[in-house]
């Protein structure tokens, strides 16, 4: 959740600022904070039960990591 709160709290400091500032800031901040996200996802799926809800979750925000991503290049999102 706190991972999930710093993008938001990105996203509140862009908000009404012009299109490329948005996107140099989200590619710069949340980009990494992305990176970390996606890394800790692959190891907590690696630590639980395939079959659990847990590991579903996890595997479907994983299998839609470009669509969660594509904000990052396109500030129109």
């Amino acid at each position: 959740m706190e991972r999930i709160e710093a993008l938001h709290t990105i996203e509140k400091e862009v908000r009404a600022k012009p299109s490329e500032h948005r996107r140099s800031i989200r590619e710069a901040r949340a980009g990494q904070l992305l990176d970390e996200l996606k890394i800790w996802l692959h190891k907590q799926l690696s630590m639980v039960s395939a079959k659990s809800s847990l590991a579903q979750a996890i595997g479907y925000a994983l299998s839609r990591w470009m669509a969660l991503t594509c904000y990052l290049c396109d500030a129109r999102i």
